[in-house]
């Protein structure tokens, strides 16, 4: 018998996608509620089931939010969206952008430009 791909997506629920995530159940559902993050299925018993691209979304907002990005002002972006912009933040971070000068340059520089 030859071996056939469900057609169906693979459905995830929620305590599925905080593990494979990395995100805390009550996150998860907040950035839902509050913000609109995920549109995930529910069930008749009203669990919500998550697929591969609400699981995707829900590691990249994870990894940015660590980063410092605000939920509010992410939440609603596209995984593709999402992606770039944690690849501009990983560029910036391997020195691509220039670093920040330290209190003790702006001091020395600022005393220069007194002289």
């Amino acid at each position: 018998m030859p071996n056939t791909l469900d057609p169906r997506p693979a459905l995830y629920r929620i305590g599925a996608v905080s593990k494979l995530s990395g995100v805390p159940v009550p996150t998860l559902r907040i950035w839902q509620t509050r913000y609109s993050a995920f549109s995930p299925a529910t069930t008749q018993g009203q669990h919500r089931l998550y697929d591969e691209e609400d699981l995707r979304k829900a590691t990249l907002l994870k990894s940015l939010t660590s980063q410092g990005h605000g939920i509010s002002l992410i939440a609603g972006l596209s995984t593709a969206q999402l992606q770039q912009l944690l690849q501009t933040g990983s560029q910036m971070a391997r020195g691509s952008a220039p670093a920040p000068r330290s209190r003790s340059e702006e001091h020395t520089s600022e005393l220069q430009s007194h002289h």
